[in-house]
């Protein structure tokens, strides 16, 4: 693409503001990406989805973050400050990219008029997830005054056959869909797509408040200066332009009222010689030149008057817009903070509880500067304050090893880390010599789960069979067998289980160690079993 060819030549890098689609801001890197071939990221397909949301009206987009709120029936979509306004109040459709594992992009679509759902996944879709993904909905448009029913629609599409085009896919799905096209979907070849898409996006940025210098977004209305590299913002146009002509007029008024004060004195001195000498019937004539003068000088300075409180008015006008929007700012801060007020509640509650654990995180942090420690995603009911685990980094290799191959994207997910932080921490990433994969793979319900999570979760699970009647299970048992088959099965278990032990190494990475550890609780309770058969045949 010749577009990042000149852009590149310009010295721009990777990180740089290329400008804004909306309220989204999109990167040289992420033009990149979309040329690809590599993973579409999260500013691309919601730039992308607002695009081709205005040339069909009435059809609202929802941002891949919000998206993958609502359909995973998080509580918070369901609050009454999630999003800014009611999307479903006036709207005919409603559509968006839905992030699946971190790593695959998919389609939703629902048309509020006719009440229907459409879900496309470029892999295929599976039935369990279609169904989850109607009740979620079913419920966050419940609580925006939306009560359905709703009914799903399948639709006939090609298939995805590389592992790093399911966005361009979702897009162009998302496209013939809007334009309702009926039948199969076919889709063109994904190199032209992404060219296609490359230059409809470039096209459509929004590069005005960018800095000229640096590239960065220039942000807030007063701020003269961009906040990276200091350059000055231009002045507003019309202000400066109103200040120049009043700065002249007055120059000209000035410039008339010295000539009238030296006409006048001129004209007083003419009228004192002529008395001396006589009548004159020039005298008349120079006296009404001079009221015309006046008369006009006096219109110039009125008009000067009115130029410099025009622009009184304009610059105050100017500051009542920024004040105006600087209230509509904290107003929108205060809703969106309005829900985190409950969270600060509980962590102030945490911190009172838990006087000295910063103090203590330090000193571990202090102790240990080869990882990362990360808040715990399981919690015990009971337990207030939220358990940290360490990570090392030979845990986050084994994690970008096969067969999971994080990205960068899946590594943010597994240390608890801001999407905004996901540079920094690829690049302290890099320097401790974990290298990420452009892309993940074989992504499952243990993938959030850090290995020491996993590890707690085994050992609760292996107290727990406690809670087995082994004595009542050893009697039924002692009623169908014979001490010979279950001394010649224990046996078998323990050639099992040694045997299984030293194949399990891609197994014990994909489940974050937890697969291994959970067998050995199910050859425990086997074990546990027979005992108890045992001793009931003694009785």
């Amino acid at each position: 693409m010749n577009i990042l060819e000149t852009l590149k030549s310009q010295g721009r890098h990777r990180e740089d503001v290329l400008g804004t689609v909306g309220p989204f801001k999109v990167f040289l890197g992420s033009l990149e990406a979309l040329v690809g071939p590599s993973e579409l990221p999260d500013e691309v397909m919601d730039a992308l989805f607002y695009i081709i949301s205005r040339s069909q009206p009435g059809t609202e987009p929802i941002n891949s973050q919000a998206m993958r709120l609502i359909l995973e029936g998080s509580s918070r979509a369901r609050s009454t400050y999630f999003l800014k306004k009611n999307i479903l109040k006036g709207a005919s459709a409603i559509f968006g990219p839905y992030l699946v594992g971190e790593c695959h992009w998919t389609l939703f679509h629902c048309n509020l008029k006719e009440g229907t759902i459409t879900y496309i996944d470029s892999l295929g879709e599976h039935p369990q997830r279609c169904s989850q993904i109607i009740e979620n909905w079913s419920l966050f448009a419940a609580s925006r005054g939306c009560q359905g029913p709703w009914k799903f629609i399948n639709r006939d599409h090609d298939l995805q056959n590389d592992s790093v085009s399911c966005g361009v896919f979702s897009i162009m799905f998302a496209e013939m869909i809007l334009q309702g096209q009926q039948g199969h979907l076919q889709c063109l070849p994904i190199s032209q797509e992404r060219e296609r898409l490359g230059i409809l996006l470039f096209k459509s940025l929004d590069s005005s408040g960018i800095c000229t210098v640096c590239y960065k977004k220039m942000s807030g209305k007063k701020k003269e200066t961009c906040s990276f590299c200091s350059t000055e913002k231009s002045p507003k146009p019309e202000a400066e332009t109103a200040e120049m002509e009043t700065a002249e007029a007055v120059e000209v008024a000035k410039t008339k009222v010295e000539f009238v004060a030296d006409t006048s004195d001129a004209f007083e001195e003419e009228e004192t010689a002529s008395e001396k000498m006589g009548p004159n019937k020039f005298v008349g004539t120079h006296v009404e030149e001079a009221e015309t003068v006046e008369m006009e000088t006096a219109e110039a300075v009125e008009v000067a008057k009115t130029k410099v409180e025009f622009v009184a008015d304009t610059s105050d006008a100017f500051e009542e817009e920024e004040t105006a929007s600087e209230k509509m700012e904290a107003e929108t801060a205060e809703m969106e903070t309005a829900e985190a007020v409950e969270v600060a509640k509980t962590k102030v509650e945490v911190v009172a509880d838990t006087s000295g654990a910063e103090e203590e995180e330090k000193e571990e942090a202090s102790e240990k500067k080869d990882g990362f420690y990360v808040d715990s995603l399981l919690k015990v009911a009971s337990s207030k304050k939220a358990k940290r685990h360490f990570v090392s980094v030979e845990e986050l290799q084994r994690r970008c090893s096969a067969p999971e191959k994080f990205s960068g994207h899946l590594m943010v997910t597994y240390l608890r880390k801001a999407k905004g932080k996901k540079k920094e921490l690829v690049r302290e990433l890099k320097e401790a010599g974990v290298h990420l994969s452009p892309y993940g793979s074989n992504t499952t319900m243990c993938t959030k789960l850090v290995e020491e999570e996993c590890q707690g979760l085994a050992k609760d699970l292996g107290y727990l069979t406690k809670e087995i009647p082994f004595k009542i299970i050893g009697k039924q048992l002692a009623e169908r067998g014979c001490r010979r088959e279950d001394h010649d099965l224990s046996a078998e278990l323990d050639i099992i289980e040694q045997v299984l032990g030293d194949k399990v190494d891609m197994y014990s990475k994909v489940t974050h160690t937890l697969g291994p550890q959970v067998c050995q609780v199910v050859f425990q309770i086997i074990r546990e079993c027979l005992v108890a058969k045992a001793r009931a045949l003694e009785n």
